[in-house]
């Protein structure tokens, strides 16, 4: 196909000395809220350029979808980022998650695949639609994928996920206009 994917979750790169206990109800914001978005991004950047000559597209799921965008957001050495599930707005902010995923895309030259899992938990209500607006102000593309269910409960579904995912990244251009 003449493309690399650059796959992140959050699991590989988190903290596992972090709190597994619940803040505010959400197991996986205590642990990686623990992690600095800024040590990710360049981890991923880092992995990113050591791809080679041609750029990669950067998929992730979960947190690791935030850290994708945020890497779009910061990076030349990706061409796409596909987001599942990415938590666009944090609950809060302090010295790991200084500032809210959100704010970062005017910074962004790449397509985008948002993807809505259907886990209230990871992603705020109504910030895809608040996605859909800015990227929309600042003139970036972006597809969004609706779903009721979350995307990979089941093999039927992750299957179909993966077949959006190679179609998004096979029309898009892999060097930057």
């Amino acid at each position: 196909m003449g493309w690399r994917v650059l796959c992140v979750d959050a699991d590989s790169l988190s903290c596992r000395t972090a709190p597994a206990e619940a803040r505010d109800g959400e197991p996986e914001w205590g642990r990686t809220e623990a992690f600095s978005d800024r040590v990710a991004v360049r981890e991923l950047d880092r992995l990113a350029q050591a791809m080679g000559s041609s750029n990669p597209s950067v998929v992730g799921t979960g947190m690791g979808a935030t850290w994708a965008l945020l890497l779009g957001c910061q990076s030349r050495s990706v061409f796409a980022v596909g987001c599942i599930g990415a938590r666009l707005i944090y609950p809060r902010l302090g010295a790991t998650k200084p500032v809210q995923p959100l704010e970062m895309i005017l910074n962004l030259d790449v397509p985008v695949l948002l993807v809505e899992d259907g886990k209230e938990s990871d992603q705020e209500e109504g910030s895809i639609e608040l996605a859909e607006v800015r990227f929309a102000a600042f003139g970036i593309p972006v597809e969004v994928v609706r779903s009721s269910a979350p995307a990979l409960d089941d093999d039927h579904s992750a299957n179909r996920l993966a077949d959006r995912v190679h179609l998004f990244l096979s029309s898009t251009p892999t060097e930057p206009s």
